[in-house]
């Protein structure tokens, strides 16, 4: 199957198409994060990275066949951000020249063959940060830039001649350098990595899934609440952050750094970090991801959401009438319990069970008065301010209101109006 068909299947909703695109590509993508990063596990980070935000904005892209382009493009881009908010002790090649007017740039164009070139490319980009400043930079310049020679003088200041010399000596110190060091290249599950991020597609978006419908009902229920999403791929200091030692939950870990959040508290409290001096009223949504088998009640990947209130007054009580109002209002009729739970960011926490059709309890939400350390943590005054919070597994909540038997039926079917 061709690239271009590939991207049309991709954005109708068959996220495996990305599989072969991502493979095709990835060598590519990781030397030109290489090239400017000059760390091999944060090129493959800002690689991963590259390929993700190419999935979620794919339907942005008027011409699919410039997707190569693009994907190059963004991969740059973030690379450049990253050099920017970390400011490496190295010197490196933003530092001494300017990339003014350069954001638009395509980073091959069309005066090579890019398939017949890559691999040569590839050694060059994962080399580049062997030479020296002068080389270093007619050659960034050059290849990954594209610019022609005129273009190369007037940035460095030196005439059309001397970039000329310059590149041939880069050249040939290059290949010397390949010649001497071991081929780099991502880590062999680097696509298997990328379609667990985005294989499984965000039901709340999706038109008559019971997911939607349900999410449609709880928001209509929290209308006083702002609506927040956040990073599905986070740290593990910040997924750890919140129960001051390693949480029981088991994530998903895409590499030695970084995990798929487990659940979306991380989503209100980053909130409460860049607002922690106001009250606030907030519920995050979004996908999960857990490292655990899939059976009839549980899945590796569902849909969450996590409702936090902070103000002066709130307490426990509060919480627990929120509660009970919820119940009222999106199942009615229904019996439920609360029962005691120990949460790792929470005083006490609760699990909340409802009935099912079968008269089946089933565990749909955990909530809690989030802890003063934790608070603390995320920049809160905790002698003028409190907060409760209470978290909903989605599809469970699905499965009792519609009368569905399992979790993965919960994902597929369509609930009638």
């Amino acid at each position: 199957m061709d690239e271009l068909q590939l991207l049309k299947n991709l954005i109708a909703g068959q996220a495996d198409s990305y599989r072969p695109i991502v493979e095709k590509y990835q060598s590519h993508i990781y030397h030109i994060c290489l090239a400017q990063v000059r760390q091999p596990d944060v090129a493959e980070d800002i690689a991963q990275e590259a390929f993700i935000k190419a999935y979620q904005s794919i339907t942005t892209l008027r011409d699919l066949s410039k997707f190569s382009s693009w994907l190059k493009r963004i991969a740059v881009n973030l690379s450049r951000d990253y050099l920017k908010s970390h400011r490496p002790s190295f010197i490196m090649f933003e530092d001494e020249i300017s990339l003014d007017g350069l954001s638009g740039f395509e980073p091959f164009g069309n005066t090579v063959d890019v398939l017949e070139a890559e691999a040569i490319e590839n050694e060059l980009y994962s080399r580049l940060y062997d030479l020296d400043l002068e080389k270093r930079n007619v050659l960034f310049l050059y290849y990954i830039y594209e610019l022609p020679g005129k273009d190369i003088a007037e940035r460095l200041g030196i005439s059309q001649s001397a970039v000329k010399k310059r590149l041939e000596r880069a050249r040939k110190t290059l290949k010397e350098v390949i010649k001497m060091k071991k081929k780099m290249s991502p880590s062999e599950n680097f696509s298997s990595k990328v379609i667990e991020l985005i294989k499984r597609p965000n039901l709340i978006e999706k038109a008559g899934n019971p997911v939607a419908k349900i999410w449609s009902e709880v928001s209509a229920f929290l209308n006083d609440y702002k609506v927040i999403e956040g990073e599905e791929l986070i740290s593990k200091d910040e997924l750890n952050k919140l129960a001051k030692a390693q949480t029981s939950i088991p994530a998903v870990e895409v590499d030695k750094k970084r995990v798929l959040r487990s659940h979306t508290t991380t989503i209100v409290m980053e909130h409460l970090k860049d607002n922690s001096d106001s009250p606030c009223k907030v519920v995050g949504v979004g996908r999960v991801w857990r490292d655990m088998p899939e059976d009839k009640g549980h899945l590796k990947m569902f849909h969450q959401t996590d409702t936090l209130w902070m103000d002066k007054g709130v307490r426990e009580g509060d919480l627990l009438t929120m509660i009970n109002d919820f119940m009222e209002v999106v199942l009615p009729g229904r019996r439920w319990t609360i029962e005691n739970k120990t949460f790792p960011f929470t005083k006490r926490g609760y699990l909340i069970s409802v009935e099912n059709d079968k008269g089946k309890f089933l565990d749909i939400a955990g909530a809690g008065e989030i802890k003063e350390a934790v608070l603390k943590d995320y920049g809160v005054n905790t002698t003028k301010y409190r907060a409760v919070a209470y978290g909903i597994g989605l599809e469970r909540l699905a499965m009792i209101k519609y009368g569905i038997d399992s979790i993965q039926e919960a994902t597929t079917v369509i609930v009638k109006k």
